[in-house]
């Protein structure tokens, strides 16, 4: 059976999510189209002095940004268990947020397909509202079945306030 770190003893794994892989798409479209800047240096002139200079800063960037988008990636994660939902997200290299819910917090789900794209592939935003009314919301972003989880999640509740109220 699968675990995670700072997983409690009498907790089970119910699933461990990431954002699906198309949102990746937009990053590398960025990228691809930043590489344009070096082509028309080297339309003007060639690489020597200062050109060189900056196709060379130029390209170290590129590759940083390019490693930062999959440290990001694989590092960002949804995890629920039969108690709680912990949301790890990781916005740089030095930067994570980390936000975890009691499953009896939790008081509406929506689940978001935005696009084309997304219905295509089948990914969406599932956003949980959380008691009290006041709280922050929870978005799991660019998961993949969302209505699936969404269905999960509902169940999950369901049987975790029963239980809460039965014992």
């Amino acid at each position: 059976m699968k675990s995670f770190l700072g997983q409690r003893p009498d907790e089970h794994l119910i699933f461990d999510l990431r954002r699906h892989p198309a949102v990746l798409f937009r990053s590398f479209l960025w990228l691809a189209l930043s590489l344009v800047i070096p082509f028309i240096i080297l339309q003007s002139g060639g690489v020597g002095g200062w050109r060189g200079d900056f196709l060379l800063v130029f390209f170290l960037l590129f590759f940083l940004v390019l490693i930062r988008c999959f440290f990001a990636y694989f590092r960002s994660r949804y995890i629920l268990t039969d108690q709680r939902l912990i949301k790890i997200e990781q916005k740089g290299f030095f930067h994570q947020l980390l936000s975890e819910v009691a499953l009896d917090k939790i008081q509406e789900t929506t689940c978001e397909i935005k696009g084309p794209v997304a219905a295509l592939f089948d990914f969406g935003d599932l956003v949980l509202s959380l008691y009290p009314a006041n709280e922050k919301k929870i978005v799991l972003e660019a998961i993949e079945e969302p209505k699936k989880v969404q269905q999960q999640i509902n169940n999950l509740v369901s049987d975790f306030n029963k239980q809460k109220r039965a014992g």
